[in-house]
């Protein structure tokens, strides 16, 4: 056997050259190689196991279940910041926009949403309302009760509009989800 680089003579079954260092295939070295692994059996491709994708595919169920049950417990689908949008109070109705213009004076209020929480943020400085309150809200179906220390507040929730509507001393206030 020579080497294909610089034609030394190499003994049968060389790896490399000796005169060159030069890599000798198996090919190029006469076989040996390939006939010492041609006899010996193939390893089985890996199988995949049926057992452990349906486990897989079980875990990752539950798991996505139980992120969604935490996330409705917490009033996930409800967490957002709220914007007054309209007013309703002895048989007239008002958005925000249009109380504005005939007052001149500005309502903005905003109802934030998280969890079990909400805070109401007033910045009305023209009719001396200024401030911000924490209270508990609970969402139970379509019907919204707030609760701070002794005052109850009710209201319902439009999943479809994504409103919530308070009830306080007579006026209707619809707060609708930036």
């Amino acid at each position: 056997m020579n080497c294909p680089n610089c034609g030394a003579e190499l003994p049968e079954g060389s790896t490399w050259c000796a005169a060159c260092g030069n890599a000798i295939d198996a090919q190029q070295s006469g076989g040996v190689n390939d006939a010492l692994f041609s006899s010996a059996p193939a390893a089985a491709p890996a199988k995949k196991s049926k057992a452990g994708v349906i486990i897989a595919a079980v875990v990752a169920v539950v798991v996505i279940a139980v992120l969604a049950v935490v996330v409705l417990m917490k009033g996930g689908k409800y967490n957002g910041t709220y914007e007054l949008s309209e007013v309703s109070s002895m048989g007239m109705t008002f958005t925000a926009d249009e109380f504005e213009a005939m007052s001149g004076q500005k309502l903005d209020m905003q109802l934030t949403v998280k969890g079990s929480k909400c805070t109401l943020s007033a910045d009305m400085a023209d009719m001396g309302v200024q401030g911000n309150g924490s209270a508990k809200i609970k969402f139970s179906g379509d019907t919204v009760t707030i609760e701070d220390g002794g005052q109850t507040i009710t209201g319902t929730y439009d999943s479809k509009e994504k409103t919530i509507t308070l009830n306080s001393q007579g006026v209707d206030m619809v707060f609708k989800k930036k």
